[in-house]
């Protein structure tokens, strides 16, 4: 009896969550708005980010073939950019520039649709080896910038000197300070994932570093989140420095928040 009522109680939370997803109106304007620029397109999935706006998934069709697609809408009902993740056959073009670049056996094609038209390749390889490629197969060696960003050589050599051999991915603008999204390897984790925010003249004002698999949890905070019902039960995992101080900021699946200092002494909770 006690399953039974255990699996009833999760048909209604599912049942209740498709209900919610649905009646929001500005979800279904940003499905409307990626139905609109992809006719062919099959959506799968449709959810909120946890920083504003929305992010699509879908089957669209992308150099002949139907891929799955991962779309992100802004909080202003404006497309932002796709991500096309393409099968593994290279064209000769790009096989000829990955080889050049000295990537080894591919295991990760994407290619991505941007808003202000810097359309790229992502490509990475068996060893975790990534590298960025514009249209013209011309590798592109210090991320994408948005309009205004740039990448002085202050803010790389401080980049260099925080993190292990960083990929820069892009660069853009959020209440007028510079930011930047990286990978890096840290510890025995490959490709961490990184936002670094500076001032305009290249101070560094804090760095937010992504968690949301065990792999890249650091060892104190994994029996913490099995304490807490595991890596499911949580939407977003951070790890925030600043000058000042340094602490997590752990977001539950059910829409409560935590935030622990590195000793892992609770801090606030909402």
């Amino acid at each position: 009896m006690r399953k039974i009522k255990l699996i009833m109680m999760a048909l209604v939370f599912m049942a209740s969550t498709a209900m919610a997803q649905s009646q929001d109106p500005k979800l279904e304007k940003a499905k409307a708005l990626i139905l609109e620029k992809y006719p062919e397109a099959t959506i799968k999935s449709a959810s909120a980010r946890n920083w504003g706006g929305y992010n699509i998934q879908f089957r669209s069709k992308k150099f002949g073939n139907y891929v799955h697609s991962s779309a992100g809408v802004s909080r202003k009902n404006q497309w932002e950019e796709t991500r096309f993740y393409l099968k593994d056959e290279l064209s000769k073009e790009l096989a000829h520039a990955t080889k050049k670049a000295g990537l080894e056996e591919i295991h990760n094609i994407q290619y991505v649709e941007r808003a202000d038209g810097q359309n790229h390749y992502f490509i990475k390889d068996v060893k975790e080896y990534i590298v960025l490629f514009d249209d013209n197969y011309h590798r592109i060696k210090g991320g994408v910038m948005d309009k205004g960003v740039e990448l002085t050589p202050a803010v790389r050599k401080d980049l260099k000197h925080r993190f292990d051999d960083p990929v820069i991915l892009t660069g853009y603008s959020s209440g007028n300070y510079p930011q930047f999204y990286i990978l890096y390897r840290r510890d025995n984790s490959v490709n961490q994932e990184a936002r670094v925010t500076y001032t305009t003249d290249g101070q560094w004002v804090s760095t937010n570093i992504y968690m949301r698999d065990y792999t890249k949890l650091p060892f104190e905070l994994i029996f913490f989140v099995d304490e807490k019902g595991g890596i499911e039960n949580f939407s977003w995992i951070q790890k925030v420095s600043k000058p000042e101080d340094t602490f997590y900021d752990l977001w539950f699946k059910d829409g409560t928040r935590m935030k622990l200092d590195e000793e892992l002494n609770v801090i606030s909770k909402n």
